[in-house]
């Protein structure tokens, strides 16, 4: 019998191209991408299944990848892409903000992020649900998020003092 997998796993966007119905948003992130000038942290917000952390982990990829392309997406075969493909990358982090909601562990992130990237340039903290920290945690986390260290990006789903992208529903006709 073969693995399982949930469909939004299975189907999940690889590109910013094939994010559905988010345009906007992908043009801004590749621009800023292109002109290398990415915020510190950005705020991803929306409904659910729009595309807010398979957005977040192409722009992870992408701005890690050592040959991107043209159109500035990710190559998929240098070796910072396939450890990012394969789930290995020591420069993305994904932290479950509902299940991970205490001081000690955001203490353990901040800890984490005092240490250089370890191949390409840029440490990425995708931090889903971030809104469900406790307000303890969200405070210990807040002076890092505010500050970070200069290789040192943070990629929310749904609160902070970061740059704010809100997603649009997926329209039939972008589908």
């Amino acid at each position: 019998m073969s693995e399982f997998v949930v469909s939004a796993r299975k189907y999940r966007p690889q590109t910013f191209d094939t994010v559905v119905g988010q345009k906007s948003i992908t043009s801004t992130l590749r621009n800023a991408i292109k002109n290398d000038h990415l915020a510190q942290a950005f705020l991803f917000c929306g409904s659910r299944g729009v595309g807010k952390t398979s957005t977040a982990r192409i722009l992870a990829k992408t701005i890690n990848c050592f040959n991107r392309t043209e159109n500035i997406e990710a190559c998929d075969k240098c070796e910072s892409c396939e450890s990012f493909n394969s789930g290995a990358s020591l420069n993305v982090y994904e932290l479950d903000g509902a299940s991970n909601n205490s001081v000690e562990e955001i203490r353990n992130l901040i800890d984490k992020v005092r240490v250089a990237p370890q191949l390409g340039t840029h440490k990425i903290y995708i931090i889903d649900e971030v809104h469900m920290l406790s307000s303890s945690a969200f405070n210990a986390f807040l002076k890092t998020l505010e500050e970070p260290p200069q290789a040192c990006y943070f990629y929310l789903s749904d609160h902070g003092k970061a740059q704010n992208h809100p997603y649009n529903i997926v329209s039939m006709p972008d589908i």
